[in-house]
């Protein structure tokens, strides 16, 4: 349904594939039969005749015949939609396991943000897809939380569908020991005007965005901000302590340097008082 790549980011409906390097709609949704109607063809009379013409449409009209008819795959959509009202399940994913055990590594904290999204059972479809084409192997297929008898997994589909239809993964949970996080992935509106006018194509490829949320127990309330677009990313920090901030600007040349060092392009950093 989703796809994940190898960063972390959203494939928008063919490329919001999670930052994950950006999330794919899967062929299931291609299952869903839309409404059709069908019309019986009468007989065209001459042009030249108005009275036959008129003749003609309303006979059409009251032969036609409309029909309706939904795959079990949307009966199936639908159900869950109805449940999830009932329900009230959760949009936003909450994570079980921690994420990584090597907070001070960050080269592992990537890796392992990587793997918890790709893994958590939200881009099952589109692995499937892998499977079929030799890119995942059976034994990493079975490893799937729908294949584990997960009872988390019946959630799932519900917030695959949030996913689909916001173009936006918000995720919850440790990541690492005692420290929880807040982290969305999302596709972001790459003009909009004072007025709120929106100018873009459907064709025009839209940035990439992830925020990460931090309570930490000595800097407090700390958020990050990325943008990525063509391999160019924006960056913006926020700091709630004034101390906190105090260190962020003092430190954010280094942050300047290692983004450089690693072969990125970065067009704006940004560090300021949290809202």
């Amino acid at each position: 349904m989703l796809k994940s790549t190898d960063n972390i980011a959203l494939n928008p409906l063919g490329r919001i594939t999670p930052v994950l390097s950006a999330l794919a709609v899967g062929d299931p949704f291609q299952a869903i039969d839309t409404r059709t109607t069908q019309f019986s063809k009468g007989q065209h009379p001459p042009p030249s005749n108005t009275a036959l013409i008129q003749g003609a449409i309303a006979d059409s009209l009251k032969n036609s015949v409309t029909t309706a008819s939904f795959s079990p795959t949307a009966h199936l959509i639908d159900q869950v939609l109805k449940q999830t009202e009932v329900t009230g399940a959760a949009a936003k994913f909450e994570a079980k396991v921690v994420i990584t055990r090597s907070p001070k590594t960050p080269a592992v904290i990537a890796q392992d943000l990587k793997a918890a999204i790709s893994n958590s059972g939200l881009f099952y479809e589109s692995h499937l897809s892998d499977y079929i084409e030799g890119r995942r192997t059976l034994v990493e297929i079975k490893q799937e939380p729908q294949n584990q008898g997960n009872p988390a997994a019946n959630n799932l589909l519900s917030q695959q569908l949030t996913i689909l239809e916001s173009q936006r993964l918000s995720w919850h949970g440790e990541v690492w020991p005692n420290q929880k996080m807040d982290w969305e992935v999302y596709l972001q509106n790459n003009h909009e005007s004072q007025n709120g006018n929106k100018h873009e194509t459907l064709d025009e490829e839209k940035p990439i965005a992830s925020d990460l949320t931090l309570h930490l127990p000595n800097l407090g309330k700390v958020t990050a901000k990325l943008s990525l677009k063509d391999g160019r990313m924006h960056i913006a920090m926020f700091a709630e302590e004034a101390p906190t901030l105090a260190v962020l600007k003092a430190q954010s040349n280094s942050l300047v340097d290692a983004i450089e060092k690693n072969g990125q392009i970065l067009e704006g950093l940004t560090v300021a008082p949290h809202d």
